[in-house]
């Protein structure tokens, strides 16, 4: 895990130690050699990560432990932020350089010196800066080619739902046409059916007049058959009795 941007000053100087003790420089330098070995970037490098302001401001702080507080030179830089400026101010000009100040003999090359520095050290923050802007740029094309292929998959998404919300739409018409449908020749189907019973009930209390009243008109007429055929016997008894 990368170290907090919080890491006290007493935690970062081990680092710095370590880091002047392997370039077998003296404990104890100018700043201008200081700046030469420490930067924030070999710091954030060793420790695996961390805030480069934060780091800033802490290899400030414990600077002095290891300089002899001589050949600082302090730069101001309009545009530029605090903790740039104060590295502006202390950075070397090359591996060579040693103390900006010079005796008061040299002030021309003393400044001429210092805008070389200046210069050198606003030239690697500046191509740092870009590494950094080309880096964002390249996170930021990253995510704008994410958001267009997710784009392009809500679009295609939201097509299919039209499609798919269309098809029931279509399918629940189809189906409420064919219930209908199904509806009425059901409906047809039982009048005709109740049509035909009713005739066949017709029909049927006809026929059972009919066989009633045959029924009727046969005990009718044997009925009168039985009375006649008695009559007769009465009537030919008494004649056999007289």
């Amino acid at each position: 895990m990368a170290p907090s941007s919080s890491r006290p000053p007493k935690k970062i100087s081990p680092v710095v130690r370590e880091a002047i003790t392997g370039a077998g420089a003296e404990a104890t330098m100018s700043t201008a050699g200081f700046r030469q070995l420490i930067s924030v970037r070999k710091v954030r490098d060793r420790l695996g990560g961390g805030d480069p302001v934060e780091l800033s401001r802490q290899i400030d702080a414990i600077e002095s432990e290891f300089t002899e507080g001589k050949g600082v030179l302090r730069v101001s830089v309009p545009g530029l932020e605090v903790a740039i400026t104060k590295v502006v101010s202390n950075a070397p000009a090359t591996g060579q350089t040693t103390e900006v100040s010079r005796p008061r003999a040299e002030p021309g090359c003393s400044m001429v010196q210092a805008d070389v520095t200046t210069m050198a050290l606003m030239k690697s923050q500046l191509t740092e800066l870009r590494q950094r802007i080309a880096a964002r740029d390249f996170e930021l094309s990253s995510i704008v080619s994410r958001f267009a292929r997710l784009d392009e998959r809500r679009i295609a998404l939201e097509a299919k739902l039209e499609d798919c919300e269309k098809r029931l739409a279509d399918a629940i018409s189809e189906q409420q046409a064919i219930r209908w449908t199904c509806e009425r020749e059901l409906r047809e189907e039982r009048f005709r059916h109740l049509m035909e019973l009713t005739e066949q009930s017709i029909h049927f209390l006809r026929e059972l007049n009919d066989t009633v009243e045959f029924y009727g008109r046969l005990d009718s007429r044997r009925s009168l058959e039985r009375r006649t055929a008695a009559e007769a016997d009465n009537l030919h008894n008494g004649e056999r009795e007289k």
